[in-house]
């Protein structure tokens, strides 16, 4: 049984097997524009973090010779497909979600993604009705990397920091939270590879996968 008032998690690279689907509209953008391989892959590991504005931003800055409303439209458009229809859940991600469920943990979403996106991927995946808060920081204007985006959330849920457990797979969303005071649990994903030691030293955790995770951790 969890011990924790809130188990909260990121979506994309943490529970979703989504970061691939970014890359590749991502890298499609690059080749449209003519900008080569080598820097689309750069760009691609510069702006996983990022928010909408800022990615679109850096890609613009990059070449990508559209306005920054047009950058985010497209990249909507095509991962809207994919939220709606392909992108599945992270392998262990589905049955950790759902032992914590049957437990009765309060369980919570915080992503950058649109919330409109997490809710369509939530409720064809099953398990939109588990989900009690969903904290998008693109709809809120805000940035994964901002401790204030952490402390807005535990305001918002009257408890303290770290009664609230938080997974990710971004080094950036762990170190905020960890300064915000949440528990932390860093979760390998391939898109971030070339970050895991660091991401494994700065967690309370770290896992390959979810259901790695024991009811004394």
């Amino acid at each position: 049984m969890s011990t924790y008032d809130w188990e909260i998690f990121d979506f994309d690279g943490t529970l979703a097997d989504s970061m691939s689907s970014w890359a590749a509209v991502n890298r499609q953008l690059c080749r449209d524009f003519g900008i080569d391989d080598e820097k689309a892959t750069e760009l691609i590991i510069i702006t996983l973090p990022l928010p909408e504005l800022e990615d679109a931003a850096v890609f613009q800055k990059a070449g990508v010779k559209l306005t920054i409303d047009e950058i985010i439209m497209r990249k909507r458009v095509f991962m809207r497909e994919a939220y709606l229809n392909r992108i599945p859940f992270k392998p262990g991600a589905l049955e950790y979600l759902t032992r914590l469920h049957e437990e009765g943990a309060n369980l919570a979403i915080c992503s950058s993604t649109q919330g409109e996106l997490l809710e369509a991927a939530l409720t064809r995946l099953g398990v939109r009705d588990w989900i009690e808060h969903i904290w998008s920081a693109t709809d809120l204007r805000s940035s994964k990397s901002d401790i204030a985006l952490y402390e807005r959330i535990t305001r918002e849920l009257g408890c303290p920091p770290e009664r609230v457990r938080y997974y990710d797979d971004s080094i950036h969303a762990i170190t905020a939270a960890k300064a915000a005071g949440f528990v932390t649990v860093g979760v390998y994903d391939a898109a971030s590879d070339s970050r895991q030691e660091e991401l494994r030293t700065t967690a309370r955790y770290y896992v390959n996968r979810l259901d790695e995770l024991t009811e004394a951790d």
